[in-house]
């Protein structure tokens, strides 16, 4: 089990490709890869201190303005909410690592070795550590308790930790039992060095895995998903003023032009590769595993603020598989928003199979048109139909389908025996 200080997560961030590698050697299952619960809270706390102080910093400046506004100001900065936070980063970082307990035991420990200054805490005027303390006896812990496992603790606080080549005092005492169990790492260079290697991959082997039927529905689920979900109801999507994405529509009639869509109005979207740029390969253990950035074609049926139109999107993402597997495990380590398509990668886009559907110059449109055309018509002659109604299908007819010549006929048709 690989073990993380504050400071590895701090300095390596998130979207690095540091991050990236632990991800593939915690997937491949060749080491774990966590942090003691207080790792988590104390990195968690960070963020959400920098939040509070900027909160508190607008909150100032908007009563100032406010103060000097003849008349008023009607903006309101939203509530506080720390703990929101606190848990959007906790659930951001469980991606790349797992979280190791720190027991009830270790926090007393903890706090008994920073009042009596004893190691990783120390006195330097002002008696500091516990946190420190708390990290170090988690992984000290875990080592006791798992037996038949090697701990590797990474931390570059050479200060309170040092550097793995010598103890002293309490610190001496918990590892003394612990043999080459406990592996003591100054930084994730060494992490990387000791279980992954560089390693080539073929370009058109690693396009010819993302273009797999497994690879494109992993896409295709994820897109659907980020273009919102399909089972909300499209009232509570404009009630709530939700921001949609932003797309490309167009059809065989209509040019093609960006609008903002509110969300697919179907799950079913198609998914088709574009640019792969950035791919990097490691070994780690027996299995060679790729991250690379690639370019995906999106397209759908989609809610715009007037009707469901065909609509397409670029969705950019940061990607983490086995390129020579039959089982990629491909996993989405981070993607950027959709975006809308050139008007020339609109044109080069797959068709979606449900795009016919309306379109109004496809085949299938067409048919589909002419069926409910004749159907009103059918209501228009129907003698036992009601006078409302009659007047609702010709105004259907003559609205939505007078401009189809395919149509005309259906809407003469109607107009005549409804005569």
């Amino acid at each position: 089990m690989i073990v993380l200080d504050t400071c590895i997560l701090r300095s390596c961030g998130l979207e690095s490709s540091s991050a990236e590698v632990l991800r593939a050697i915690r997937t491949a299952g060749v080491e774990g890869v966590s942090v003691p619960w207080m790792v988590m809270e104390e990195l968690s706390a960070q963020y959400a201190v920098k939040y509070r102080k900027q909160h508190e910093a607008a909150a100032q400046a908007l009563q100032s303005l406010a103060a000097v506004t003849p008349w008023g100001l009607p903006v309101r900065l939203p509530e506080m909410d720390l703990e929101r936070v606190r848990e959007h980063w906790r659930t951001q970082w469980s991606r790349v690592v797992d979280v190791v307990p720190t027991s009830g035991e270790a926090l007393r420990q903890a706090a008994f070795r920073e009042a009596n200054a004893l190691p990783p805490c120390r006195d330097d005027g002002k008696k500091t550590g516990a946190r420190d303390a708390a990290i170090w006896l988690s992984a000290i812990e875990y080592a006791q308790a798992h037996e038949d496992e090697t701990v590797y603790f990474v931390s570059e606080n050479t200060r309170d930790f040092g550097d793995g080549t010598s103890y002293t005092g309490a610190m001496a005492e918990d590892i003394a039992d612990l043999g080459d169990r406990f592996v003591h790492l100054t930084g994730l260079s060494e992490v990387i060095g000791r279980f992954t290697e560089p390693a080539e991959t073929d370009p058109e082997v690693i396009r010819q895995q993302l273009s797999s039927p497994q690879a494109i529905q992993t896409i295709k689920e994820a897109a659907g998903r980020l273009g919102g979900a399909a089972s909300m109801d499209i009232d509570v999507v404009e009630a709530l003023k939700l921001p949609g994405f932003r797309c490309t529509t167009g059809s065989s009639l209509t040019t093609v032009e960006q609008a903002v869509a509110l969300r697919w109005a179907v799950p079913e979207v198609s998914a088709q590769i574009g640019e792969i740029t950035a791919a990097q390969s490691y070994r780690v253990g027996e299995q060679v595993w790729c991250v690379a950035t690639v370019r995906w074609l999106i397209g759908g049926l989609a809610f715009l603020e007037d009707r469901v139109a065909k609509a397409a999107c670029a969705w950019e993402t940061r990607l983490l598989f086995a390129p020579n597997s039959d089982d990629p495990r491909m996993t989405v380590l981070r993607s950027s928003l959709l975006q809308p398509l050139s008007e020339t990668e609109f044109g080069e886009i797959s068709d979606n199979f449900l795009w016919g559907y309306v379109d109004p110059g496809t085949p299938l449109a067409a048919d589909l048109n002419r069926r409910r055309a004749e159907g009103l018509a059918d209501t228009m002659t129907n003698p036992e139909s009601k006078l409302w109604m009659k007047l609702v299908a010709a105004a259907v007819l003559a609205i939505n389908w007078k401009d189809l010549p395919t149509l005309v006929p259906d809407v003469r048709m109607g107009e005549t025996h409804a005569g």
